[in-house]
């Protein structure tokens, strides 16, 4: 490739193209901000014509091999002296240009002399390949752009450029008004010359030169291969225009338009994208020689443009999803809403004067086109039937075998055998037919056959006189003259024989709607009124005092509730015990008549053991030793009678029989009567004021020589109520006097 080069010498040094260093013309090429190795076979140099002084130019005849493999590249013209350095490393300004190498597609042979091959430009130009009008374009100068206007077809992406072009023609355009179009795959078409004007009225056409990317980017972005060819040819643009990437708008900014799409400014914000990629774009055609620390940065920095772009596409996929799942639910509930429209219309209707009845019209076999609108006044009767058929059969049945001859069920109401009162037809709404009975009439069928005799149930007489007074209120202009059987009108037995004789239904049914009068004598039917009236006070007086009566049943049966609580409230607390006075024994006779009280016994933790009231051993005072052991012990505690109040029971289990002890570690069974006496080998008792019970005990006189020989236990008695140390090996007990009482026999 030959290119024309001015080059000026602003050194201080000439440039001498001869010596052994001569200075020469040389080139790189970067990809993706990376120098590329260049073959000897491809690196040219160009010589210079003679030496060039400084402040002088030169201009050159650059030769320039392209790159084998297609793609977009960096060209960078540089100075080299050689064997010594390049320019750039020294702080020289160097020139930059971007070109884009396609492998040819026309199978010509490209120059294989001297390694020179052809170049290929930056876009495909074809716009002499689409249609045009006929009318010229207006024309403008290239100093009148002002703007790098960006568009979207809003179509599918592969709608072909002479559909677009067709439709332009047909809004009064010479032809397209884009001047480029950047597919989705990345390729770059110029479909219009520069200078040509679409419509020069407007700011966006003659100001501005429109780049249009194939697709609708309301929801998404565009894809990365387009986005980036995008922002190459608006760096192209701007640098030969002379404009930055403020210039760079979109459509909707000159114009009422949606185009380029919302996501250019909200969301994903592609118009930022494009901006950076530009200003990228720019510094590296403009600077050329920046160092390899600033491409580093820069590199970076469209790495990290190019992962926001990711990332903004990942966000708008998810978006999507959830707008997915957004109309899924959508859907979903208007089902729902579709069902409970349909459960609505099925439910029952309150109607006007508490008539209540089901709308069922939407539920029965109808076809619409074949009913005709009826005015209000149009209907001068009211025809009652019955459907004849067993009141089983469902009305979807009926109206199937109605739908034979007419467009659907020809009754507007059916009441059912239980009272049930369903509106099938609307009453504004009749079949388009001549027969009165039908065109003018409003019709009421009770399900059943009443023929041979056979009458509505009450329930449905009751009904049908509620509906037919609905009826009445509803069109005033009708009375009960003007309801009729469907026998006045056509020959047939409906609705059957006892409807105007024998029975005559017909006035019990104009009775029950209140319009005709109960008999024929008006005080007859004045005194049965009255009957009626004090009838119905009765009952709402028994009414009243059934309600009465509840609510004092409900008063009792709390009253029940809070009394029992109570009750389990004191069952639940411990009972006191009152503690009555104790018996006294007299001398030889016992008279005991109910247990005594104690004392509650006052601890003593150093003696617990020894709770009993001491005396002197011979003259009864205080002071004097107990000599209980227990536990290995011996009780050396000297009390006075008045402050010892804890006795412990020293006795056998029975008085009367010293042979029966208790054994080990069982509580004896005590009389509280005979706690402190013992019976002494010479067969009396010793006797002492007992403090505890306030008895007697008897005793031995002092001086009592027998031996007392109990229980292995041998010595002389002392005669004295105080038993002596050579008796510690009888069998003590001290218990609690409580629990003693408690659990030994009166």
């Amino acid at each position: 490739m030959i290119a024309e080069v001015t080059l000026k010498n602003a050194d201080v040094k000439t440039w001498s193209p001869t010596g052994g260093n001569p200075v020469r013309l040389g080139y790189h090429y970067y990809r993706n901000r990376r120098s590329l190795p260049v073959t000897p076979a491809k690196d040219l140099r160009t010589d210079l014509p003679g030496d060039v002084a400084p402040g002088d130019s030169v201009t050159l005849s650059a030769q320039i091999a392209l790159p084998d493999d297609p793609g977009n590249y960096t060209l960078e013209l540089d100075l080299v002296q050689e064997g010594i350095t390049w320019f750039k490393e020294q702080g020289s300004p160097v020139r930059t240009r971007w070109l884009t190498v396609e492998a040819p597609q026309d199978g010509g042979a490209s120059q294989r002399d001297g390694g020179i091959q052809l170049p290929v430009r930056l876009f495909t130009d074809i716009a002499n390949r689409l249609p045009h009008s006929g009318a010229p374009y207006a024309r403008r100068n290239l100093n009148q752009v002002k703007y790098i206007v960006v568009n979207h077809t809003g179509a599918n992406p592969n709608v072909s450029l002479d559909r677009i072009a067709k439709a332009h023609i047909q809004r009064g355009y010479p032809g397209i008004a884009y001047d480029f179009v950047v597919d989705a795959s990345g390729q770059i078409l110029k479909v219009k010359e520069m200078e040509q004007v679409a419509q020069p009225d407007q700011s966006w056409s003659e100001q501005g030169v429109n780049i249009c990317l194939a697709g609708n980017f309301n929801q998404l972005s565009p894809p990365l291969p387009q986005l980036d060819a995008a922002g190459r040819l608006c760096a192209w643009l701007a640098q030969n225009l002379g404009m930055t990437a403020e210039n760079i708008v979109g459509m909707g900014e000159l114009t009422r338009s949606e185009s380029p799409g919302e996501t250019f400014y909200k969301g994903s914000k592609w118009k930022e994208v494009l901006s950076r990629q530009v200003q990228l774009h720019l510094a590296a055609l403009g600077m050329g020689a920046i160092d390899s620390g600033r491409s580093q940065e820069l590199d970076a920095q469209l790495t990290a443009l190019r992962l926001v772009n990711v990332d903004l596409e990942a966000s708008v996929k998810r978006a999507n999803e959830d707008v997915d799942e957004l109309r899924r639910r959508i859907a979903a509930y208007e089902l729902q809403i579709s069902e409970l429209r349909r459960q609505l219309e099925a439910q029952t209707v309150v109607a006007e004067g508490g008539m209540r009845m089901h709308v069922v019209i939407n539920q029965l076999p109808r076809d619409a086109r074949r009913y005709v609108a009826r005015t209000e006044h149009a209907v001068a009767n009211v025809v009652v039937s019955h459907t004849g058929a067993p009141v089983s059969m469902q009305l979807e049945e009926i109206a199937h075998l109605h739908r034979h001859d007419w467009p659907g069920i020809l009754y507007d109401f059916v009441v059912s055998a239980a009272g049930d009162v369903y509106q099938t037809q609307p009453l504004d709404q009749v079949v388009d037919t001549s027969e009165p009975y039908i065109r003018n009439s409003i019709s009421i069928a009770f399900a059943g056959d009443f023929t041979q005799g056979r009458l509505p149930t009450p329930e449905q007489l009751a009904a049908g006189g509620r509906l037919l007074n609905w009826i009445f209120e509803r069109f005033p202009h009708l009375g009960v003259d003007d309801v009729h059987g469907l026998s006045d009108f056509i020959a047939t037995a409906s609705p059957g024989e006892q409807w105007e004789s024998g029975v005559n239904w017909r006035q019990m049914l104009l009775v029950a709607s209140g319009r005709m009068p109960i008999g024929s004598d008006p005080e007859v039917e004045r005194a049965l009124r009255g009957q009626i009236d004090t009838l119905n006070r009765e009952v709402q007086t028994a009414v009243a005092e059934r309600d009465a009566l509840d609510l004092r049943r409900i008063e009792l049966v709390e009253e029940t509730h809070r009394l029992k609580a109570e009750l389990e409230a004191k069952g639940a607390t411990p009972p006191s015990f009152a503690v009555p006075k104790p018996p006294v024994r007299g001398r030889g006779a016992v008279a005991q008549t109910s247990k005594p009280a104690l004392r509650t016994p006052v601890a003593d933790p150093d003696h617990a053991y020894c709770s009993s009231p001491h005396r002197g051993a011979a003259t009864g005072g205080a002071g004097a030793h107990c000599g209980i052991a227990r536990g290995g012990r011996s009780c050396a505690r000297q009390r006075s009678l008045a402050r010892h109040r804890l006795p412990l029971l020293h006795s056998r289990r029975r008085d009367d029989r010293p042979d029966q002890l208790p054994g080990d570690g069982e509580l004896p069974r005590i009389s509280p009567l005979r706690l402190f006496g013992w019976r002494c080998v010479c067969g009396q008792f010793h006797e002492r004021q007992d403090p505890l019970v306030g008895a007697t005990a008897r005793r031995r006189p002092l001086g009592c020589l027998a031996d007392a020989r109990v229980e292995g236990a041998v010595g002389p008695c002392m005669g004295t109520s105080r038993i002596s140390r050579q008796h510690d090996r009888l069998p003590w007990w001290g218990v609690d006097a409580r629990e003693s009482l408690a659990r030994s026999p009166v």
